[in-house]
């Protein structure tokens, strides 16, 4: 039975699609995975993108560790999101992160099973971020908001007029 209701920051468990081409840049198989539209967005489709393991792992799967036995760590890109384990107990089994490069889109009817939990206000924000720096949107942003401050003055300089 789908998933009807979710939301923006739940983690749900999916199974990406393979890759015929450079399967290893794209992730694929069984992985959580971050809802990142929410069941008030009218379609039939919902777009997330994928967790993946911050430890490094051998072919075998079990993790690569140094001389004093301490994990090592992927080197993360600026649009990847870290996701500790320590931060998200109850559903991370080890230091992950947020695959910001890689969005996917579903249909809403392959969205199965349950929620596992939800990321916190703290990192739905740096969320935000990260996209908007993988879709090279900073340039739009920073239109917006010159637009709203120009908006916000010359209203408030029109309330703030002497009235004859």
């Amino acid at each position: 039975m789908p998933l009807h209701a979710f939301k923006r920051g739940d983690v749900i468990w999916w199974e990406f699609p393979p890759s015929p081409i450079r399967p290893d840049y794209t992730i694929r198989g069984r992985h959580m995975a971050v809802i990142l539209s929410d069941d008030t967005v009218e379609n039939r489709t919902v777009i997330v993108s994928p967790i993946s393991s911050w430890v490094r792992k051998n072919k075998d799967g079990s993790i690569m560790v140094d001389d004093q036995g301490n994990p090592l760590y992927k080197t993360l890109k600026s649009f990847h999101l870290e996701l500790p384990r320590s931060t998200y107990p109850h559903f991370l089994q080890h230091d992950s992160y947020l695959k910001l490069d890689q969005l996917f889109t579903l249909t809403r009817d392959t969205v199965r099973g349950r929620i596992l939990g939800s990321l916190h206000s703290e990192d739905l924000f740096q969320l935000d971020l990260k996209i908007m720096q993988v879709l090279a949107m900073y340039d739009t942003v920073e239109n917006l908001f010159d637009v709203y401050l120009k908006q916000t003055f010359s209203a408030e300089n029109r309330t703030m007029s002497p009235r004859a």
